[in-house]
């Protein structure tokens, strides 16, 4: 074969693998699913929904760092705070929960059984009121916010515990009719010229330098590295709340790795 055919498949199948590793990284995967998500909210303030979008939206927090909200829709009616989580499998979590988990099918073991990965990751509930109170303290302009939380038409959520007071926890498919009934039953509560003052505000926290952005998930690695362990396998300890028995209500350090490793630790 001429050796120029073989330098150009080479290089197809170069390019082709870096293509298909780009596209398959969580931070590809994670973008991918918020501008879904942008879209349809996009679609839906051009149905007499008057808002205007923001995405990647770097908040300084008061201790310092930033956090980063992943879409606000500001709106007459409010402002509506995403959160949006593209994962693929079965979704466990409830609002007391510092963490919750995804499970994913991942074939066949060795001896035939099925096999599943689990991950762990933060609670989305939580960190949508962090996001939401550095965002109150930002703006300094009493205005209603909405927390939702967006998963993709790939998961089901298993025992998925919250308070839809608090939060609103939706699959993409279901974004258009949660803004559909925010329209039609919720009184508005700006105008359209505050809209705009509020959108212009918000707009320069978009637009942040590499270096913020790396400075950004440096800390999260930070404080991820710095969680208390768990002395019986090195798992996270994370924060739960006791349902039952004489310690109902109150809290204490569980073990992410649960139910494998049972360790726990009363905070008192």
């Amino acid at each position: 074969m001429d050796s120029s055919i073989l330098v150009i498949a080479l290089i197809i199948f170069i390019v082709i693998a870096v293509v298909k590793a780009l596209f398959h990284s969580p931070e590809t995967k994670g973008q991918l699913g918020e501008d879904e998500v942008a879209r349809i909210i996009y679609r839906a303030s051009r149905k007499g929904f008057y808002g205007k979008l923001l995405q990647n939206v770097y908040i300084p927090k008061a201790n310092g760092g930033t956090t980063e909200i992943d879409i606000l829709f500001v709106s007459v009616k409010g402002i509506f705070v995403f959160e949006v989580k593209n994962y693929a499998g079965y979704i466990f979590g409830s609002s007391d929960r510092k963490e919750w988990t995804v499970t994913l099918y991942a074939g066949k073991t060795w001896y035939g059984g099925k096999e599943v990965e689990k991950y762990h990751f933060y609670n989305p509930i939580w960190q949508n009121r962090g996001h939401i109170s550095n965002l109150n303290r930002i703006l300094k302009y009493k205005v209603p916010l909405f927390s939702a939380v967006v998963f993709s038409d790939r998961s089901e959520l298993k025992n998925v515990e919250y308070d839809p007071g608090d939060c609103e926890i939706m699959h993409t498919s279901g974004v258009n009719g949660y803004l559909a009934n925010m329209r039609r039953y919720m009184d508005e509560a700006l105008s359209e010229e505050e809209v705009d003052r509020i959108y212009e505000k918000l707009l320069p926290y978009t637009t942040v330098t590499r270096q913020e952005k790396e400075d950004h998930v440096n800390r999260i690695l930070y404080e991820q590295q710095n969680m208390p362990k768990c002395p019986y396998c090195g798992s996270n300890l994370v924060i739960r709340t006791a349902r039952n028995g004489p310690r109902a209500g109150k809290q204490f350090y569980g073990c992410s790795n649960y139910p494998k490793c049972r360790y726990l630790q009363n905070i008192d």
